[in-house]
Formats: structure tokens, C-alpha cells, sequence
């Protein structure tokens, strides 16, 4: 496993745009935000998801919070 706070990335590619990213794990707060958002757009692809971690929550925020404080997330954006 890469430590991407002492060897961070140096260039992200999706599909055919390649940039250099700005990177940081999220708060775990952020992170549940962000989950949530993610799970009403995608909720078989998110279900999917957190069974392949093995990984769940009751539904709620908090239970959502203290998911993201085991599984860190991180954001990646542009340098620039």
C-alpha cells in the first residue's frame, strides 16, 4: 500500500485527461457529506461499495461519521 501523505500523487489520468492533483484526506464529517451525496445518486454501486470493505452504517449521519473515522477519504482535485 502506498502512503500517499509521504509519496503523494504525482499525476491522476481519467480517460483522456491527465492532470496533477491537488490531494487531502477529508475530515470525517466531509467525508460522510460526500458519502451521502454519492449513496442517493448510486445506492447499488454504494452498497456495493462498502460490502466489498465490509463496511456499513445504520443510515444515519453520525453512524455515517463514525464510518469515515475507519475509512479514510481522500480528495483529489486540481493543482491549478
Amino acid at each position: 500500500m502506498v502512503d500517499i501523505q509521504a509519496n503523494p500523487a504525482t499525476s491522476i489520468q481519467v480517460r483522456n485527461a491527465v492532470w496533477t492533483p491537488r490531494q487531502c484526506f477529508l475530515e470525517p464529517e466531509e467525508a460522510a457529506r460526500r458519502f451521502h451525496e454519492y449513496e442517493t445518486a448510486h445506492p447499488k454501486t454504494a452498497a456495493r461499495l462498502l460490502d466489498s470493505m465490509g463496511q456499513n452504517h445504520d443510515g444515519t449521519d453520525d453512524d455515517r461519521v463514525r464510518m469515515m473515522d475507519e475509512i479514510p477519504m481522500v480528495s483529489f482535485g486540481s493543482a491549478g
